[in-house]
């Protein structure tokens, strides 16, 4: 099954995080691996490993 979205440069700085009580488990790049694996551990999810402040977001945007 494909990804869910097409992919893009920006796409070679994804990753993603499989977390469970405040640990990483995993990483991956494809959110439905990331989905898949979260599944298999209860209580776990997923949560992107970049995390940027609204305000760098904007700053960025502009």
């Amino acid at each position: 099954m494909p990804g869910r979205w097409s992919k893009t440069p920006a796409d070679l700085f994804l990753r993603l995080n499989v977390v469970k009580d405040g640990e990483t488990l995993e990483s991956f790049q494809d959110l439905d691996q990331a989905e898949e694996f979260a599944a298999q551990h209860e209580g776990a999810r997923v949560a992107d490993a970049l995390r940027l402040s609204t305000r760098v977001i904007v700053e960025l945007l502009e």
